[in-house]
């Protein structure tokens, strides 16, 4: 008798824990198919992400190297026209006199240009030819104040 008293009690504990456990493993087998579903179009995303990632950051490199170029070009550019300025830089001032040959009756003359604070003296000489005037450097270029000559 308590045989059959325990065996119906426990066939009735047992038959609700495997009712229970059905149950537990059709929920646990929904959610973790949710689980599953969500994650595979997780996963989907990271990779589409990740591709569409590294295409933005290809075309950030190729942005990056052209600015780089860009002002290596300038840099270059303005390196060489420094340098070609610092050699071929002409002095502060120049004096471009032409000369044509002119017969007059003087035997000399002199000619004085000035230029902010540079001066030129010319002296121009007759020939004994032919009455023309040759030109003949008297001072090259000088400053206003006579005690400093460049």
């Amino acid at each position: 008798m308590i045989e059959s008293v325990g065996s119906k009690f426990f066939k009735s504990i047992t038959e609700t824990a495997d009712d229970l456990g059905g149950r537990f493993e059709i929920a646990f087998t929904n959610f973790s198919n949710k689980i599953t579903e969500n994650a595979d179009i997780l996963a989907s995303e990271f990779i589409s992400l990740s591709s569409l990632i590294k295409i933005v950051l290809s075309i950030l490199i190729i942005l990056l190297l052209l600015i780089i170029f860009k002002y290596l070009t300038l840099g270059t550019l303005f390196l060489k026209n420094r340098w070609l300025g610092r050699h071929n830089q002409l002095s502060e001032a120049q004096f471009l006199i032409f000369i044509t040959p002119v017969k007059v009756e003087i035997e000399s003359a002199t000619l004085k240009k000035q230029y902010d604070s540079l001066t030129t003296v010319l002296q121009l000489r007759a020939t004994t030819s032919d009455g023309q005037f040759l030109s003949k450097f008297l001072k090259k270029m000088k400053c206003q104040n006579e005690d400093q000559l460049r």
